[in-house]
């Protein structure tokens, strides 16, 4: 199924902007966080899957970081995640997606000791939630000073002896220009963002008005059937995104 999501969302009252997505998709990706947190909004969730609605979560992102050289910083990064996994299970919903974490000024001149962070703080939160049976997936990130995961093997590898599946997201791995390299590893995710840039900044264009291979999207996504969540900078053009999709990828 294709759904939305877009961080500005959240910035409005779930009750006005409800009505507003659901007019247009039957499936959410709500970004848990500012207005739309998941201890706020969750009567307002199970009214609408009342209502055929489906939701998944993607954790917060604000002021979260799993590496955080201040091991208080991490320990609350790690609790908040693992809480939205606890919300989302008791909402019914399974799937979940997380960022991995990011480098701080300290930490870029330490990147191998981040990654390792990384890859404990992800299995800590795992053998905290694996018993929920959820399908949480690491998002890979876009090119940046302070990010990780920008390429395949640290992707996969941040999640190694773990239940997580991926996140692709096709915009941030095309900042990269490392789209196909991502789409080898396609047996392992569970969900996917999609988007467009013109190859340097995650610049969340409409489909098609920047310079991702749709074409060999297409034919790499033979088989998946996962969700596809459209992030975009609004829902005008999250609609646009749609009509995109149905024009140049009919299979999905």
């Amino acid at each position: 199924m294709i759904g939305i999501s877009s961080p500005l969302f959240s910035l409005q009252p779930f009750r006005d902007i409800a009505p507003i997505v659901i007019d247009h998709f039957q499936l959410w990706e709500v970004v848990a966080e500012g207005e739309h947190d998941l201890n706020i909004i969750k009567d307002h969730i199970t009214e609408l899957q009342d209502q055929g609605i489906e939701f998944q979560i993607h954790a917060p992102q604000s002021d979260i970081n799993i590496t955080s050289i201040d091991q208080h910083i991490k320990e609350y990064s790690i609790n908040r995640i693992v809480g939205v996994v606890e919300a989302a299970h008791e909402l019914g919903i399974s799937t979940v997606t997380i960022h991995p974490g990011h480098l701080s000024p300290l930490g870029i001149h330490m990147k191998e000791k981040v990654l390792e962070r990384n890859r404990v703080s992800v299995a800590a939160i795992w053998k905290r939630v694996k018993d929920l049976n959820p399908m949480v997936c690491l998002e890979n990130m876009p090119r940046s000073w302070a990010t990780i995961c920008q390429v395949p093997e640290e992707w996969t590898g941040a999640v190694e002896g773990t239940g997580f599946k991926l996140c692709l997201d096709l915009g941030h791995a095309n900042t990269r220009g490392l789209l196909s390299d991502f789409l080898k590893h396609i047996q392992m995710v569970g969900n996917i963002h999609i988007h467009d840039n013109m190859g340097r900044t995650d610049e969340h264009l409409v489909v098609g008005q920047g310079t991702i291979d749709f074409a060999m999207v297409g034919k790499a996504l033979e088989g998946y059937t996962g969700n596809i969540i459209i992030e975009s900078r609004g829902l005008d053009h999250g609609l646009q995104s749609l009509q995109a999709i149905d024009r140049m990828l009919p299979g999905l």
